[in-house]
């Protein structure tokens, strides 16, 4: 009876350490997966910057603005297709893209504020594009 007894304790102490090794590596795979999933929002909130920018400059070379303007676009991005709101609105993904001009010498210096989000990340990027006056 004290053999069955001892081998029923003995068991439990060797399984404590192994279930607290697996607890551990639960918890970890469980980190990392927070980590990853975080990562890959903060990237895709970099990707909506960056397509601001390059809208952006689409606009500025279509375009020909006065050498003096202030003009914020609101772009929702959506699985397949950009629509342009008047006002931010809470989306999933969103781009808000601010473009103000000054003029120096014989150049028109744009100054472009994007800020991408996606799932409540943001990611400001601002750029200066120059262009020459004729």
């Amino acid at each position: 009876m004290i053999k069955k007894g001892f081998a029923a304790i003995y068991i439990i102490i060797l399984l404590i350490p192994i279930m607290m090794f697996s607890f551990k590596m639960i918890d970890l795979a469980v980190i990392d997966y927070k980590i990853s999933s975080n990562i890959f929002l903060k990237q895709q909130a970099l990707y909506n910057a960056e397509a601001g920018i390059e809208f952006s400059k689409k606009i500025i070379k279509e375009y020909s603005y006065p050498k003096s303007f202030n003009k914020t676009y609101y772009l929702g991005i959506y699985d397949d297709y950009v629509k342009i709101f008047s006002d931010r609105i809470n989306i999933e993904s969103m781009i808000t893209i601010s473009i103000s001009s000054q003029t120096k010498d014989n150049n028109v210096e744009y100054i472009i504020n994007s800020m991408g989000s996606y799932k409540g990340y943001d990611y400001n990027i601002k750029k200066t594009v120059k262009r020459f006056i004729k």
